[in-house]
């Protein structure tokens, strides 16, 4: 098998049409269905199902088309590789971030890259949890970034940064407040996410340790949701203080810390071993930019980012004990 020859396949699969495919590999139509007709040749199976509309995969087409991604994505690596061990330092690092981390990460990792690695590019994703798995189980990702505690049965984490966590509300719900005691709250109302998610983990517990179970006013399925919800005055959210500097700074937002603190901290998790020079210089540009704590460690996967509707669940208002 011809890597071209893959190439053209999982074209014609994302495409659907063998007309765009030629298109989009700079060929003429007659030439793809001979890359084609090569694989089928090489497989000794129909790997495409013609139609009027198009074309679709086999179910042995499906199978290849898996496997010819993976060798297209590691073959534009090493070629990656080889680049930057010319001098020429050229390459893709792929890195993916929940929605909620992207605040805190995005900014000063750019602006490292930029001074210290002008000739790499960052393909970001912001993702759930579940998309962060996925993609470094297909290797379309290099690095996630996640949430702390949490455990991963098939990746290294590395622990980084602690986070601090806030309680926000509306405008003008805490003004001059510097710290509540998170037990003052006992009876408001909250927006959050649904129970299997790390964002409900850190309301549940955190109220847990002051002695109350919140009072759930909305489950959202975003963060750009909760942020909505919380300024719209359907209850109060729990985020880390980094996240919401710009809709604080602008009024959109107010916000507190709070005690007893719970201890949330940045990591990012990776699939070893991991060959390369860009996911390594990855990993080191994070290190260095947010501060590396501790060794790595393995586990077993946490809990998910659902990403989803929001959830009315109590229509009542919040609030806010002083």
């Amino acid at each position: 098998m011809e890597l071209r020859d893959l190439e053209v396949f999982v074209a014609c699969v994302e495409l659907g049409s063998m007309t765009r495919a030629a298109k989009q590999c700079h060929m003429v139509q007659s030439a793809v269905s001979q890359a084609v007709a090569r694989l089928e040749r090489a497989c000794g199976l129909p790997l495409l199902e013609r139609q009027p509309g198009g074309v679709r995969p086999t179910e042995a087409g499906e199978v290849l088309t898996v496997h010819a991604r993976g060798l297209l994505t590691a073959m534009g690596r090493a070629r990656e590789d080889m680049q930057a061990l010319a001098g020429l330092e050229k390459g893709t690092m792929r890195l993916g971030v929940l929605h909620t981390a992207t605040p805190l990460v995005l900014a000063p990792l750019l602006q490292t890259l930029r001074n210290r690695h002008p000739g790499l590019r960052l393909q970001l994703q912001e993702t759930s949890v579940a998309g962060l798995v996925d993609g470094l189980e297909a290797g379309t990702l290099d690095v996630g970034v996640v949430f702390l505690p949490a455990t991963f049965p098939k990746f290294h984490v590395v622990p980084l940064a602690a986070v601090r966590l806030v309680v926000i509300g509306g405008d003008g719900v805490w003004s001059g407040s510097e710290d509540v005691n998170l037990a003052t709250l006992r009876e408001a109302a909250w927006v959050s996410f649904p129970p299997d998610n790390p964002g409900r983990r850190w309301l549940d517990e955190s109220c847990a340790a002051a002695g109350f179970t919140p009072v759930i006013a909305a489950e959202v399925g975003s963060f750009i949701q909760l942020k909505e919800f919380v300024a719209a005055g359907v209850g109060l959210g729990m985020v880390p203080a980094g996240s919401v500097k710009a809709e604080r700074a602008a009024g959109f937002l107010t916000g507190v810390s709070f005690s007893p603190v719970t201890d949330v901290r940045l990591g990012y998790v990776y699939r070893s071993p991991q060959l390369g020079i860009t996911p390594s210089t990855l990993r080191r540009l994070l290190e260095e930019t947010l501060g590396a704590m501790a060794p790595d460690v393995e586990g077993r996967a946490g809990a998910l980012f659902q990403e989803g509707p929001a959830r009315v669940v109590d229509g009542g208002s919040f609030s806010s004990a002083s």
